[in-house]
């Protein structure tokens, strides 16, 4: 993992990573992804219901001392991922905001308020990466299929020459949804591939229960780069397959 050493200094602290609560509050989780000093971060979370949804802070502002990052969060509406275009997405107003208190680039405080509830978690860098120091490339970042279909993104985050990406996108209903994909195998020619889960759970953020965290299998996806800022990707879920061209998102 690539971790900036100079905290305190807005050029150095590198806080792009998965995020999480723990094994205790297995199931959810923040990503964060760095472009210079400005944090995109997407919670991934549940709704009242119970399932998977999805809030975005695309942008914020550091405090005095830097070391707290507060913006305000999101709850988008669009259509599926086969059709969505960038007509259909509809940021809405703020539906709360997100509060990122850094104690060092390992551990952290997000402050979640949503619906005038505020609620505190303590997280910290989730690991997934098998330390390799002879692994190559670095695609970990936020990923589009372009303005044109502004609304959706893959998240790819990358531990050595580990990889876990998370699909943030749309259901039948238009409410926000997403997919994991936890274990990804990277085979030659720069083509990694692996299962998409769908996951459920309960009520978050506040009394979350990781007990009743459950994920099912949905399908498979693909993604072959044909350098480090263009990729094809292949999305399958539900027996339903997507092909999009993908870049890096610019912000």
């Amino acid at each position: 993992m690539l971790i900036g050493v100079a905290f305190g200094d807005p050029a150095a602290p590198d806080f792009g990573d998965l995020w999480w609560a723990g094994i205790q509050e297995n199931g959810w989780g923040i990503s964060i992804t760095q472009h210079r000093d400005v944090l995109f971060a997407v919670i991934f979370g549940y709704d009242a219901q119970g399932q998977a949804t999805w809030y975005v802070m695309s942008g914020g502002t550091w405090n005095a001392t830097r070391d707290t990052y507060t913006g305000a969060i999101y709850s988008p509406r669009g259509k599926t991922l086969d059709q969505h275009v960038a007509a259909d997405f509809a940021a809405g107003a703020p539906v709360g905001s997100l509060a990122l208190t850094f104690f060092d680039t390992m551990s952290a405080r997000a402050l979640i308020t949503l619906g005038g509830t505020s609620t505190v978690k303590h997280i910290k860098r989730q690991f997934f990466g098998t330390r390799d120091p002879n692994a190559t490339g670095r695609f970990g970042d936020m990923w589009w299929a372009g303005s044109a279909r502004n609304g959706w993104g893959i998240v790819l985050q990358q531990q050595y020459a580990s990889m876990f990406a998370v699909m943030f996108t749309y259901g039948s209903d238009g409410k926000p949804i997403w997919y994991a994909m936890p274990s990804i195998t990277r085979s030659v020619n720069d083509i990694f591939e692996g299962t998409v889960y769908q996951t459920s759970g309960s009520t978050w953020p506040a009394d979350y229960d990781a007990q009743r965290h459950s994920a099912r299998s949905a399908g498979s996806f693909r993604m072959q780069f044909a350098n480090m800022s263009a990729a094809t990707l292949d999305f399958t879920v539900d027996g339903r397959t997507s092909r999009f061209s993908l870049s890096r998102m610019p912000f």
